[in-house]
């Protein structure tokens, strides 16, 4: 079975940047400062509150620039994606309940179940996913569509997620899931795809033991997709590490990938021959290779497009347009560390 897992984090917008302020003012509808607005940068651990005018000032030198979040009880959460030094003036508009639709039929398969296969691909089944914890597992929304065989779910509350195999306190606002299956089942040997996309703000849990926390924060790097970019850009392949094959054969990443660097920021060319770019276009890809990390983990790496970013912490975008399947894939939230994270 080939599962292909896509996952997407609103944050991933991976230039960087060296300015050492993001200031600004967060209003309501009447222009009236707003006091205690939470702010967060998404998928780090960096995030700040309005003081008593409504203004926020932070203060850092290098960081990873990913969505800044703007969120207050009873209003519209902002996203704003491309900000720089300059003053910012947000306006918070006040949220508008909509009830969603319900439709009365017979379930498919009991929520046990959808909830047991929704933890299996949104947490993961690595030893970090099953030591995760929802704290409102209940405001998680299940459905199954019968019509598409897909298991769909969502949240209209912030998932609260406790990690104490990382070390992490998570907060996850859930955009969107489905897992998708080859025959109207549940079955984890039938799953063709899963996607989720979110924002999420990590805080380290107190009273962890550092030594261990850290080494189960590298061991989650290790052989993940970051882990691998990282490398790519430094151009680091060996057997200890990633090996390159096309097919069942050990290829030349120097063949294979054009690595152009601007400041942080290094662009990645996807190289191809004119006779397997025909042969990846029947089946949807510019191109496609397998991968073996440390000599035993086995895993596939499909790119929809030809050319692509990475940040010096391995992260990528565009998000939706590289696959992964095999034991990279195998990776979820519960080994999500935050896009800023550097192993020690």
């Amino acid at each position: 079975m080939k599962l292909f897992f896509s996952i997407s984090f609103f944050c991933v917008s991976i230039l960087l940047f060296s300015q050492n302020k993001i200031q600004g003012k967060v209003v309501d509808e009447n222009n009236n400062p707003m006091v205690g607005v939470s702010l967060f940068l998404d998928g780090t651990t960096i995030g700040f509150l309005t003081d008593e005018t409504g203004n926020f000032y932070f203060e850092k030198s290098v960081l990873p620039q990913s969505v800044l979040v703007v969120g207050y009880l009873g209003y519209e959460t902002q996203r704003i994606q491309n900000y720089s030094s300059s003053f910012l003036s947000i306006k918070l508009s006040p949220s508008i309940t909509q009830l969603r639709e319900v439709i009365v039929s017979k379930p498919y398969f009991t929520r046990k179940q959808m909830m047991s296969a929704f933890k299996d691909h949104f947490l993961g089944k690595t030893k970090a996913g099953r030591s995760c914890f929802i704290e409102n597992e209940s405001a998680i929304q299940l459905d199954y569509d019968g019509s598409k065989n897909q298991l769909n779910a969502h949240s209209d509350s912030k998932l609260v997620i406790i990690n104490k195999h990382l070390g992490y306190k998570l907060v996850f606002e859930l955009q969107d899931f489905n897992l998708k299956f080859s025959k109207k089942s549940i079955s984890n040997q039938y799953v063709k795809s899963s996607f989720f996309a979110g924002t999420s703000f990590f805080t380290d849990l107190t009273n962890n033991k550092a030594e261990i926390t850290n080494k189960n924060r590298i061991k989650s790097y290790l052989g993940s997709y970051n882990h691998l970019f990282k490398n790519l850009v430094e151009k680091k392949w060996d057997k200890k590490s990633f090996l390159l094959f096309e097919g069942s054969f050990v290829t030349d990443p120097n063949l294979q990938f054009k690595v152009d660097k601007i400041a942080n920021l290094y662009t990645i060319t996807v190289l191809n021959n004119k006779l397997k770019a025909i042969q990846n276009s029947k089946i949807g890809f510019f191109n496609s290779f397998n991968i073996l990390y440390n000599n035993r983990e086995q895993s596939k790496i499909n790119f929809k497009i030809n050319e692509f970013q990475v940040d010096e912490f391995g992260n990528f975008f565009p998000v939706d347009k590289i696959e992964f399947s095999g034991d990279i894939s195998e990776k979820r939230v519960g080994d999500m560390l935050p896009i800023d994270y550097i192993p020690y």
